[in-house]
């Protein structure tokens, strides 16, 4: 495909979906990178996680992200094996003309316990170029298992096949984040992504495996909180509520979404599972 022709598709797609042309030249690459990903020998290695994961599922009407969220599992957790990995990756020819480049590495999550890597990469069609990165964890349990599925391009054309957190794990991690944090997580995409998996696809969660998940999780990580205090101090916390407010107008698919709600949504779903 040549530059212009898409940035023709780019910007028709803008006009259609409200998401920033830009916004969706970085989809189109992550697009991209997945498709690599999905013919290599690395599928089984990578697990995907995050907001680009759950634009995948929910579209881009109802999630957009800047990054890609993925853990490693069954090969050795160095800077040197992941990088290879990856160029390896990046050189596979998917015949659309853009190519990927390695750029940097560095660690990240040095709070967490297991650590984790961003990579730099840059996205490059004829004159068009943009930086993204990949930011790559281990260590974190998915409770059942990580889950094999296809999703359809930005730009349509053969599904992509990939691996993925269960839903169940998803939440677990985000409530994790969310009491871990308490008020002074200034996340709202954490908030915002408990309600669009709960509040709108609650017939795709399994009650049972969420508890399981959230127990593995939050004893991963150490958790031990009161979550109804939590709670309660969050619902308090006006800093918390001028933070969604800022976060609603920044973000189309939440701007119609009060706060309100989402936090009534996060109660009613730990009283589900027994946290409170």
């Amino acid at each position: 495909m040549k530059a212009e022709q898409l940035m023709v598709k780019l910007r028709n797609l803008s006009k259609q979906t409200g998401a920033s042309p830009q916004t969706l030249l970085k989809i189109y690459m992550f697009d991209n990178f997945a498709e690599r990903l999905s013919v290599s020998r690395y599928k089984d290695n990578f697990v995907l996680k995050g907001g680009f994961y759950l634009s995948t599922l929910f579209g881009l009407a109802n999630r957009s992200t800047e990054d890609i969220d993925a853990i490693l599992q069954n090969a050795p957790f160095t800077e040197d094996n992941l990088n290879a990995m990856l160029q390896e990756i990046f050189a596979i020819d998917t015949g659309d003309g853009l190519s990927l480049r390695y750029r940097s590495i560095k660690p990240i999550r040095d709070e967490d316990k297991y650590g984790g890597f961003r990579v730099g990469v840059e996205g490059r069609l004829e004159n068009i170029r943009d930086n993204f990165h990949i930011d790559i964890a281990t260590g974190d349990e998915i409770i059942p298992h990580k889950l094999e599925y296809s999703y359809t391009p930005l730009l349509g054309g053969n599904g992509i096949s990939v691996y993925a957190y269960s839903l169940e794990t998803v939440l677990a991690e985000k409530l994790e984040t969310l009491f871990n944090r308490s008020t002074l997580n200034g996340r709202m995409k954490d908030y915002y992504d408990i309600y669009l998996v709960y509040q709108f696809n609650k017939d795709r969660i399994d009650v049972n495996v969420l508890k399981r998940a959230v127990k593995t999780v939050f004893a991963n990580r150490g958790l031990d909180v009161r979550h109804g205090d939590i709670l309660d101090l969050i619902g308090k916390n006006g800093n918390t509520r001028a933070l969604w407010s800022n976060y609603s107008i920044k973000h189309p698919f939440a701007k119609e979404i009060e706060f309100d709600d989402v936090f009534a949504c996060i109660k009613n779903l730990c009283k589900e599972i027994g946290l409170i």
